[in-house]
């Protein structure tokens, strides 16, 4: 059986992401809709720590499976989000040789789309990195091929530096992504990769071009 090719906006349980017109969308069976009477099943729990999916692992069923609807919704808002975002690519610069390589695209993104696009942006060029992203040495000891990006991912390595909005990657789970991506307050958007060819001007251009946002 071939397997499917990895999805920028595949949900974390690996379901469609689709939404009814009401907005959110089914929600799926879960056995806190079954509990007896008097059980609590609508508080949150505070514990458990995020996963590499961005889930909440939290002890009772109900609470993972609302956890992982929720997610479903946020991965739809950041596909649509990056379909509407307004960008142009103004300069492209590298290096390639025989064993080293290295990108630096620099884009324009609309200052009227910043505020809610950056974000997912930020997200959907890091998904692709990681998505094309292989092992390489003894990084291959943890290389799972059905891994996925999540939302846990990109939170965790999102950060504000002078005005910025930064987020590197280097190894992440066995896959050498070695991925830059840099939004600043005037729009200007900084893509830089490290021996990984011209892949940057590829993703871009894919979501220049609304490629690879269908959520399927």
């Amino acid at each position: 059986m071939t397997m499917p090719s990895p999805c920028l906006f595949r949900s974390p349980n690996g379901r469609s992401v689709r939404r009814s017109r009401g907005g959110r969308g089914p929600s799926p069976r879960t056995p806190a809709a079954e509990a007896s009477p008097g059980q609590r099943v609508s508080q949150w729990s505070p514990a458990g720590p995020l996963g590499s999916s961005g889930l909440v692992h939290l002890d009772l069923d109900g609470y993972y499976l609302q956890a992982m609807d929720d997610d479903n919704a946020t991965f739809h808002d950041l596909a649509t989000s990056v379909a509407a975002a307004r960008f142009r690519i103004l300069r492209v610069e590298g290096e390639e040789e025989a064993d080293r390589s290295w990108q630096r695209v620099t884009c324009h993104l609309h200052r009227e789309d910043l505020p809610w696009a950056a974000v997912p942006i930020a997200h959907a060029v890091s998904a692709h990195s990681f998505a094309d992203a292989r092992p390489r040495g003894v990084s291959g000891a943890d290389f799972d091929p059905r891994d996925e990006w999540g939302l846990g991912d990109l939170l965790s390595r999102l950060r504000f530096e002078r005005g910025r909005l930064v987020l590197e990657t280097d190894y992440v789970r066995g896959r050498m992504m070695k991925t830059d991506i840099s939004i600043g307050p005037d729009g200007r958007l900084v893509v830089a990769t490290r021996n990984r060819h011209e892949m940057a001007l590829r993703w871009l251009r894919a979501l220049k071009g609304k490629r690879h946002l269908q959520l399927v």
